[in-house]
């Protein structure tokens, strides 16, 4: 996608401190951590203050070939471009320049995203998802940079590998990773479950904290009441799986009862 970009023009090496707003081209897919839709709240406050002061902070752009690519502020650019379009006039929007290849403009665009509110766990699996796909970074760095496991990173190699050339095709990581299931059916190993794990545990995560913010997982007795009513006869089996994702070792209740009687349990 960006090659091709990147040969349809020769470089350009001017570097103005603004860019009319229909010159500062958008690749959501690989620049923008939350996905292609912006927040319209958020664009709508900004609106506002650009009504009042003239001009928002700078936004990031890079240069790739004859054109200039926003790596950063894209609902500042989205304000720009609505209050132009109201206004029936173009408006000028101050950049600054990200220098260096790709991988810069990559580094850029995650270390902004670390410094505002964390992603969801669908946007960190589609951005390391983009990232995967680019091929441009080590596994570590990948998950680094996307903040998911390198487990995950690994599960979406191989899905890169199997799609193959249709891997453009898919531009979430839901979509390719039905894709591949499609084509791979009854053939998925334990690494493939465990990402999987991940995934639904970082997500079912995120549903909680929305529904019950800090109220659970401040107050751990009250939070051992509700699951212990939750999960019934299977409260027991739970505490055991929580023990072992917490590396903990904790005896079965059944376990401490036979070595109580005095029962050899020395496996054959």
């Amino acid at each position: 996608m960006l090659e091709e970009t990147r040969g349809r023009q020769k470089d350009n090496p001017s570097e103005p401190d603004s860019l009319p707003a229909s010159e500062i081209e958008v690749l959501p897919t690989v620049f923008q951590s939350r996905g292609d839709k912006p927040d319209e709240y958020h664009v709508n406050e900004l609106i506002s203050a650009l009504k009042r002061e003239s001009a928002l902070d700078p936004v990031s752009v890079w240069r790739c070939g004859g054109h200039t690519l926003l790596v950063d502020g894209h609902h500042r650019h989205t304000a720009y471009t609505a209050l132009g379009a109201a206004t029936g006039k173009e408006l000028e929007v101050p950049v600054k320049w990200v220098q260096g290849p790709l991988d810069k403009a990559l580094w850029a665009a995650a270390d902004s995203t670390k410094a505002k509110l964390a992603m969801t766990p669908g946007q960190r699996l589609n951005r390391a998802w983009v990232l995967v796909t680019l091929g441009r970074f080590p596994k570590a760095t990948e998950a680094s940079m996307a903040g998911v496991s390198t487990s995950q990173i690994a599960t979406m190699r191989k899905v890169k590998l199997t799609l193959g050339e249709s891997v453009e095709d898919y531009r979430g990581w839901k979509d390719a990773l039905r894709a591949y299931q499609g084509r791979t059916a009854g053939e998925f190993n334990e690494d493939d479950r465990q990402a999987w794990l991940e995934q639904q545990a970082d997500e079912w995560a995120a549903r909680m904290r929305k529904t019950f913010g800090t109220k659970l997982s401040q107050n751990t007795e009250l939070a051992a009441m509700v699951m212990a009513r939750y999960f019934g006869r299977n409260a027991s089996k739970l505490a055991m799986d929580l023990a072992d994702e917490l590396g903990m070792e904790v005896a079965h209740p059944e376990q401490e009862e036979m070595d109580e009687e005095g029962y050899d349990t020395t496996p054959f």
